[in-house]
């Protein structure tokens, strides 16, 4: 940029060396606007160039047959483990953990966001109370999970299970007086960050100790098994484990295995990479694949080989498709591992409801066990579309696309759960979506509230109110929402430690909330000026 030859300015021709005739300023301006244009034009050729090869190479690197592949491997360690521990139950943290393995002795939730750095919580709609149980009758559990690169560890199993366990056990020790009560993290958590937890375990101590009977009756049930405290051990692919974990060590082991080998960046491994933590937002490289149609079809999958991994996974995704509409029989694979996954249906006690997946639905097996069947939005059985009276379909779609689709669909589900539970004589009415998971929790949990007022819970929201006294619009409305809100999340929990898999996401309760709310709040308002 700054070009001089011989004390002649770049500005200057050979023959004008007269200081009369100096550059125009605006043309020395105009010029290196333009020359600053041309080197900024030239960077962003070089970084876009840059950015495609990078984009590029991501998109090889983390491809469909990269991801699958990877989670084989993986699973390859947790196999060792379960011969290595076999007299422990095998729980996958939703939703990452599930993936490792076709058999799993249940599920639990323990989301890494209640563990991250600054933010740790205990979180009462994920008490997990099935892990305590299980833990307790077998002296021990496995929980699997995985992380990317970056660290080894998921926040999880970090900072979340053992904040957990060591407020079931400070719940837990008055009953134990030499119970260990002192709060359990790994190595590498520093001293200020331990402190800072130490000073929040008496927050969620009360935290718990604050829910309704019901689920304080539950976790002394479910704690009534425990003889010795619970303690977080951490194992991964790179630890030395110990053969035997005796019946004399001081506590009950939660041994947390983080599957994937820790990794910097993708390893290359012949005709595909590497990835740690590859089960990882499987929303993002999955397609529509789940880890049942996985391991039901692996050999089919991975024998396709890189280049025909996603093509095979799309011709398995439309056979599934098929066989919901009487098409194509599923294969051997698949008809084994079917029937080693079918779910239970969970029984409300009390209510006459019942939640299911859709197996549990299917005809006509379903008829000799249920009066009535609500679909919530998951693919029909064809003999079902015949019957009238006592089956209804809901057009709910799974994911968070639509975000009213539940809320339309609740005033049907509710005059349907009516007139089912008022027409029902022995049998019970199931609610059904694909998993038993996010829909039917959902519509089930308004029907206990509408419908059975269970427990009191719909007369709770209609006494709601009467002593409001001179409380303006606005404070009423808030208080109301506020009631409803806590309402539900204090019956899910309920739901949940029977059915431990209930896990309706944030927009579906959300749905919920404004239901509920219009249901009760506007009717009032409604009477109101109907009296006036």
């Amino acid at each position: 940029r700054n070009m001089t030859t011989d004390n002649q300015t770049w500005w200057q021709d050979s023959d004008q060396n007269d200081s009369d005739n100096e550059p125009d300023p605006l043309q020395i301006e105009d010029f290196n606007s333009k020359l600053s244009l041309a080197n900024n034009w030239w960077d962003l050729q070089i970084r876009d160039s840059f950015g495609k090869e990078l984009r590029q190479t991501n998109r090889t690197t983390r491809s469909l047959f990269n991801h699958l592949k990877s989670i084989q491997e993986d699973a390859t360690f947790l196999n060792d483990l379960k011969v290595l521990y076999s007299s422990f139950p095998v729980y996958a943290n939703l939703r990452c953990g599930f993936w490792y393995s076709p058999e799993f002795d249940g599920t639990c939730y323990f989301k890494s966001t209640d563990g991250h750095p600054g933010q740790w919580s205990f979180n009462v709609r994920r008490l997990n109370l099935q892990v305590v149980e299980a833990a307790a009758k077998q002296k021990g559990l496995i929980i699997v999970d995985a992380t990317r690169s970056g660290k080894v560890y998921p926040d999880s199993f970090s900072r979340t299970i053992p904040i957990w366990a060591t407020v079931i056990n400070r719940i837990l020790a008055p009953s134990h007086p030499n119970w260990d009560k002192k709060l359990r993290l790994p190595l590498w958590i520093s001293k200020s960050e331990r402190q800072q937890i130490k000073e929040r375990l008496p927050l969620f101590e009360a935290t718990l100790s604050s829910q309704n009977e019901d689920v304080l009756s539950l976790l002394q049930e479910s704690a009534s098994l425990l003889k010795k405290p619970l303690r977080a051990l951490w194992v991964d692919p790179t630890s030395i484990l110990p053969d035997v974990l005796g019946e004399d060590l001081p506590f009950i082991p939660i041994i947390l295995a983080s599957v994937s080998k820790p990794t910097p960046t993708s390893e290359p491994r012949g005709n595909w990479s590497y990835l740690q933590g590859a089960a990882d937002d499987h929303e993002a490289w999955a397609y529509q694949l789940t880890p049942q149609l996985f391991w039901g079809n692996i050999e089919e999958i991975l024998g396709a080989g890189p280049t025909g991994c996603e093509q095979r996974v799309q011709v398995i995704i439309t056979r599934k498709s098929r066989k919901t509409v009487g098409g194509m029989a599923p294969n051997k694979q698949e008809r084994q591992f079917i029937e080693k996954k079918k779910d239970k249906a969970t029984l409300i006690k009390g209510s006459g409801l019942v939640i299911g997946s859709r197996s549990e639905g299917k005809p006509p097996v379903c008829w000799y066990k249920y009066s009535a069947v609500l679909n919530c939005g998951c693919d029909e059985y064809e003999p079902q579309k015949t019957e009238e009276g006592c089956y209804l379909h809901l057009q709910i779609p799974d994911g968070k696309k639509d975000k009213k689709a539940l809320y339309l669909a609740l005033p049907s589900a509710v005059a349907f759960l009516r007139k089912a539970i008022e027409t029902r004589k022995e049998k019970e009415v199931l609610v059904h979506c694909q998993q038993g998971v996010n829909r039917s929790v959902c519509v089930c949990l308004v029907g206990l509230i509408v419908v059975v007022n269970y427990k009191g819970s719909a007369t709770e929201l209609e006494e709601l109110g009467k002593d409001e006294g001179q409380l303006d619009k606005y404070e009423q409305r808030k208080r109301y929402f506020k009631a409803v809100k806590h309402l539900v999340l204090k019956i899910l929990r309920v739901i949940q430690s029977l059915r431990p898999q209930a896990n309706p996401s944030r927009e579906s309760l959300k749905q919920i909330f404004r239901y509920l709310f219009e249901y009760y709040f506007t009717s009032r308002d409604t009477s109101h000026q109907e009296n006036s």
